[in-house]
């Protein structure tokens, strides 16, 4: 039976996630077309593979969403920019990151006036259990980028992100977990093709 905390946090995060869609959905494909938009400028130069991960949507709907961006006059998409050399990378115009600021700063009217209420303890009550429940939900890597997919990145990264703090041990983790692996010539050839953006045959 779910406890009383965590049916009021569901009627919470649930009237929060309202509004937030209701200031990033004025564009075409609604909300995740403005989740999509806030991402590229936070990311550019991925492609629609890093995308499709971070806004939890098929290929052919991230296509679909980026075919309305592009059409808008948001996004461009250009071959032979993103990270692996071949995909096709996703680039916000200066109109397109005008329109995410906008995004951003409906959202943060809207989360402002969530919490406008509270006394001043509070808010540090929340804030602290908010970090915790934030790294708690980074169970991998992909999470940060799904969890994080509509923030305004610049407001965390002095104080330090939860989710960036949590996703950078995994990232530490991987790379002394594969530094303490053995690798045989065939797997060190690999990785430095891998580097260098050629395939091994």
């Amino acid at each position: 039976m779910t406890s009383r905390i965590a049916n009021r946090l569901g009627a919470l995060a649930l009237a929060v996630a309202d509004a937030i869609e209701r200031a990033a959905g004025n564009l075409p494909g609604g909300a995740n077309a403005g989740a999509a938009l806030v991402a590229i400028c936070n990311h550019p130069n991925e492609n629609i593979r890093v995308l499709q991960g971070a806004l939890g949507l098929t290929h052919s709907g991230v296509v679909r969403l980026l075919d309305g961006l592009e059409g808008a006059g948001f996004v461009e998409r250009r071959r032979g920019v993103a990270e692996d050399g071949r995909a096709a990378a996703v680039i916000p115009t200066k109109k397109g990151r005008r329109r995410a600021q906008d995004i951003l700063r409906a959202r943060a009217a809207a989360l402002d006036d969530s919490i406008a209420e509270l006394p001043l303890g509070h808010k540090m009550a929340l804030e602290a259990a908010v970090d915790a429940m934030l790294a708690a939900l980074t169970r991998m890597p992909a999470d940060a980028r799904r969890v994080c997919r509509l923030c305004d990145e610049d407001v965390c990264r002095p104080s330090g992100c939860p989710v960036e703090i949590k996703d950078k041990g995994f990232n530490e983790l991987s790379t002394a977990l594969a530094a303490d692996t053995p690798q045989s010539e065939g797997n060190k050839q690999k990785t430095v093709c891998a580097r260098c953006r050629r395939d091994v045959h």
